[in-house]
C-alpha cells in the first residue's frame, strides 16, 4: 500500500491503482484482516486524491467497518482522516469531526506517523475554508509535535501550509518564510515542494519580479506528466494568475480550461470556484457552476462588493 501512495505522489497515477486493485483483490479472497482494511483505506486515499468524492467514501466507510471489527485504532485512523478530508474538500463541514476522532486515536495509540497527517489534513482544510484562527491553532499544535518526533515531512508540509494561509492574508513575508523554510530543507519532497512553490510564484508574479516563472516551471515538473486535480488546479491558478498580469487573457484561458475541464465533474468547491472565476473573468465561461465556494459564486453574479468580504 506504501507503494501505491509513493507512485501517487510522483504522479505515477495510473501504476499506484492498479497497485492499490491488486492488493484489495489479492487480500479479498482471504479472511477478513488489517490488511484488507488498510487496502481499503488505501483506495480511499487514491480516490481522494483524485477528488473522486463519492467513491472515496465508498471506500473509506468500507476500511472504517473493517479496521473497528478488527480492532485496529491506527488504521481506522487512518480511514477516518481521509473520509474527513474528502468530505470537507466537497463542502460538508463534518468532516471536521471525523478528522478530530482520527487525530484522538492517533494521538492515544502513540502513531506518530498518523498524528502528523491529521494535524496536516486539519490545518489544510482549515485554510481551505478559510477558517484561519481555527488554521493556526492546528499549525501551532502540530508543528509542535512533529517537532517533538522528528516527523520532518509532515512539518514541512505544514509549513508549506502556513505559507499559504499567510499569502491569503496578505502577510507576504510571513508567506516568503515559511515557503521558503520548507523549500531549503533537503528532505522537501514534491508533496512539499510544490504547494511551497506556489506560494512562491504568486509572491513572484505579485511583487514583478523577473524570475516569476521559474517557480511555476518547477512545480510543473515535479508533478509529472499525470498529476492529481489538487496539483493541476493549483497550478492551473497560479497560471492564470501570471498571465492576468501580463494582460494576456488568451493565456488565462489556455492556463486554465483543462483543468477546469477536470474540476467542474469533481467535488471541490474551491478548486471548482476558483477556476470558474478566472474564466468568467476573461469572459470564457459559458455556463457558471452553481456547487461552488459563495465568495466565487457571489463574484460570477456580478456580487463585487460581497465576495471580497467572504475571502477575508
Amino acid at each position: 500500500m506504501a507503494v501505491a501512495l509513493e507512485l501517487a505522489l510522483a504522479g505515477r497515477t495510473a501504476e499506484a491503482n492498479q497497485y492499490g486493485k491488486d492488493a484489495v483483490a489479492t487480500l479479498e479472497t482471504l479472511a477478513p484482516s488489517p490488511e484488507l482494511a488498510m487496502a481499503y483505506g488505501n483506495r480511499a486515499h487514491l480516490e481522494m486524491l483524485a477528488h473522486e468524492a463519492g467513491s472515496a467514501i465508498e471506500w473509506a466507510e468500507r476500511a472504517i467497518k473493517l479496521a473497528e471489527l478488527c480492532g485496529n485504532s491506527e488504521i481506522l485512523s487512518h480511514a477516518l482522516n481521509t473520509l474527513g478530508t474528502i468530505r470537507l474538500t466537497a463542502g460538508d463541514v463534518s468532516g471536521f469531526a471525523e478528522l478530530h476522532r482520527s487525530l484522538q486515536l492517533a494521538l492515544h495509540g502513540a502513531f506518530h506517523e498518523q498524528v502528523g497527517r491529521a494535524y496536516s489534513n486539519l490545518s489544510a482544510m482549515a485554510v481551505n475554508v478559510r477558517q484561519y484562527e481555527r488554521a493556526f491553532r492546528y499549525l501551532a499544535e502540530g508543528l509542535a509535535y512533529c517537532d517533538e518526533h522528528d516527523l520532518d515531512s509532515w512539518r514541512l508540509y505544514m509549513l508549506a501550509c502556513r505559507a499559504r494561509a499567510w499569502l491569503e492574508q496578505s502577510d507576504w513575508q510571513g508567506a516568503s518564510e515559511d515557503a521558503e523554510t520548507a523549500l531549503r530543507n533537503p528532505r522537501s519532497t514534491p508533496m512539499i515542494r510544490i504547494p511551497a512553490l506556489t506560494v512562491i510564484g504568486y509572491l513572484r508574479n505579485r511583487r514583478g519580479d523577473p524570475d516569476a516563472v521559474a517557480p511555476l516551471e518547477e512545480a510543473r515538473t515535479l508533478a509529472g506528466p499525470m498529476p492529481e486535480l489538487q496539483r493541476i488546479g493549483t497550478l492551473a491558478a497560479l497560471g492564470a494568475d501570471a498571465a492576468w498580469l501580463a494582460g494576456d487573457h488568451a493565456g488565462v484561458v489556455r492556463a486554465v480550461q483543462p483543468a477546469y475541464e477536470l474540476a467542474r465533474h469533481r467535488e471541490d468547491r474551491r478548486m471548482k470556484g476558483e477556476l470558474a472565476v478566472w474564466l468568467w473573468r476573461v469572459n470564457a465561461l459559458s455556463h457558471p457552476p452553481t456547487d461552488v465556494e459563495e465568495p466565487y459564486a457571489l463574484e460570477i453574479s456580478g456580487d463585487w462588493c460581497g465576495a471580497p468580504k467572504l475571502l477575508l
